[in-house]
């Protein structure tokens, strides 16, 4: 059996005599076993490109392990993928669109297939009763946007001929090839309210409309052997994340996942209730876990703050931790992010964390404004601390205690302030076993990695902070 790590953290601000007892119990580890990805590209379709295949294998290379390539077809007329012939309307595949799904999967990503949207050139009117503001002018590819067919004989060919489309789409990749299907109309986001009214009791009707649309696509394509995802409601509707369950539930949709989409990189009153909603589903369907797309770049953070900043991340990290105390729920969750190759501090930072190790231990006792993580592997104990106030700084020392380390333990540490990144001078001292010399200015953090040379001697060695 494990024991109880003890860790001393001493504030170069406090009197010499004054020390704070931070806590690692073994018995409270958990195994992060959910997969990080991206959301991507969106507008454009995820189509083969130079662009997209360096831009796939450049996540492959930073251990992502899961990629989510939206489509939304009523943005994407022009492809023609849905065409009517004769008076009865077919689907084709398009080799720019399964060609890069194949590659997708010889780098070693899952696939995520998040398709919203019916395409304007499927032949089925739109109901125009329903749309997001009272505006004649409305109905514009280039508006995010993407009303529903009309009920009656027109949704369901569209929904026959959609199930179909991706049934054919997986198989383009392999015969037994399965993706992840997503519907992504988000509620109060894309399918539009009756006469453009928006209160609850549309945001409702909208709901029961998206569930009624999903499900015999989502049902049809379970029985060809994918998972299948849904409601996709974001942040702003949190409140209505029981509903949505609850009417899904009374209407017998079985889903794979429940997805959600949180605006804010640190959004856990959102989470929360997401992983509320899931305990709700799961009581009738108990092997469904979460899928989470989180906002990402500059995505609705606070005036003046950018995702390449220390402060950027910082939501990041308060996400990524809450994420990790609700790991048995999830999935997966990706990160929305334009098809870049460039690195940047976030994807730096992230990628820092998807290497860092798959159990996160058990935390308690820090101080105000300080906050983290540790996570561990056979041979290497990573641990994350942030300031998360713009008032004051933190002088720490982080000692391990009732355990023993081999000699010649590496240490090192990279501070980031602001946009900058530096080395951080922390100290490894062998006889007392104690992480010296973590300062954390105003929205700094700091990565420490304390790596050994043999598995056999990290057994017991939590090296761990907030």
């Amino acid at each position: 059996m494990y024991g109880i790590v003890f860790l001393i953290l001493m504030f170069g601000s406090i009197s010499a005599h004054s020390q704070t007892v931070l806590r690692v119990d073994w018995s409270q580890q958990t195994e992060l076993t959910y997969k990080r990805g991206y959301a991507s590209p969106g507008m454009g379709g995820f189509f083969d490109s130079v662009k997209m295949r360096e831009y796939l294998q450049h996540l492959s290379a930073s251990d992502v392990t899961i990629f989510n390539g939206i489509r939304n077809l009523y943005k994407d007329p022009a492809t023609k993928e849905f065409y009517q012939e004769d008076g009865i309307y077919k689907n084709r595949q398009l080799d720019k669109f399964t060609t890069i799904r194949k590659y997708a999967q010889s780098v070693g990503l899952e696939m995520i297939s998040q398709v919203g949207g019916t395409p304007q050139n499927s032949g089925y009117r739109f109901d125009t009763t329903f749309r997001k503001r009272p505006d004649p002018n409305f109905y514009e590819p280039d508006v995010d946007f993407a009303p529903l067919p009309a009920e009656g004989e027109s949704m369901q060919a569209f929904q026959h001929n959609f199930a179909q489309w991706a049934i054919n789409a997986d198989k383009a990749v392999g015969e037994n090839y399965h993706s992840i299907w997503i519907g992504t109309q988000e509620i109060a986001h894309t399918i539009g309210f009756r006469d453009g009214v928006l209160n609850t009791a549309t945001k409702k009707e909208s709901i029961r409309r998206y569930v009624d649309y999903w499900k015999p696509i989502s049902d049809t394509l379970r029985s060809a052997g994918a998972r299948t995802g849904g409601i996709q409601l974001n942040s702003s509707n949190a409140d209505l994340y029981n509903y949505a369950v609850d009417y899904m539930i009374e209407k017998n949709m079985q889903l794979d996942f429940l997805t959600f989409q949180f605006y804010q990189w640190g959004d856990t009153a959102a989470l929360m209730k997401a992983v509320d909603a899931t305990k709700r589903y799961r009581a009738v369907f108990p092997e469904t876990k979460l899928i989470i797309d989180r906002g990402g770049n500059e995505k609705i953070l606070p005036d003046g703050v950018s995702s390449n900043t220390s402060r950027g991340v910082l939501y990041y990290l308060v996400g990524e931790l809450a994420v990790m105390n609700n790991a048995e729920y999830v999935y997966a969750y990706t990160l929305d992010r334009r098809v870049e190759t460039t690195d940047s501090l976030n994807h730096a930072t992230r990628s820092w964390i998807y290497r860092a190790g798959s159990t996160r231990l058990g935390l308690s006792g820090m101080p105000d404004n300080v906050n983290g993580f540790a996570l561990k592997t056979d041979k290497k104990l990573s641990v994350l601390l942030w300031n998360r106030t713009g008032s004051s700084s933190q002088q720490l020392n982080l000692k391990m205690a009732n355990t023993s380390f081999p000699k010649g333990a590496v240490l090192s540490a990279k501070r980031v302030s602001g946009s900058n990144v530096k080395k951080a001078s922390v100290l490894w001292n062998e006889k007392t076993n104690t992480i010296e010399n973590v300062h954390l200015n105003p929205y700094d953090y700091v990565m420490i990695e304390l790596e050994f040379a043999e598995a056999k001697n990290v057994s017991g060695a939590l090296a761990s902070s907030l």
